[in-house]
């Protein structure tokens, strides 16, 4: 006799959550390391968009991970690590270019009235 059928982990809807957290933590470092480029309240809105995101897939995957998989992954809670750092430091950004208006000597608005002085 031929026990139960065993469950399939890595069904697609799976695998789009996994592909759309890799897609949204590079797309949102890029923006952040390109900081100096994309200084506007507008990209950092962005930003921050993309980085909750990708922390609430997070808690989804932790959530498999842990309670479904009754597993412990060092290579993915590191993973969750730096998405909740991420998070964190654009939130600074965010409220800082809120107050000032600018982020810095290399701000589009800084360089706009250099131009005209």
């Amino acid at each position: 006799m031929v026990g139960p059928r065993p469950r399939v982990l890595l069904t697609p809807p799976l695998v789009v959550v996994v592909v759309v957290v890799v897609v949204v933590t590079i797309t949102t470092i890029t923006i952040f390391f390109f900081s100096d480029y994309v200084c506007t309240l507008g990209a950092t809105k962005v930003m921050l968009v993309l980085a909750a995101v990708s922390n609430l897939f997070s808690i989804y995957l932790a959530y498999i991970l842990y309670f479904i998989l009754y597993n412990l992954c060092v290579v993915c809670v590191a993973t969750y690590g730096v998405n909740i750092v991420n998070l964190v430091l654009i939130a600074v950004k965010f409220q800082r270019l809120s107050r000032h208006k600018d982020c810095g000597s290399r701000s589009p608005t800084k360089a706009a009235s250099k131009k005209r002085a």
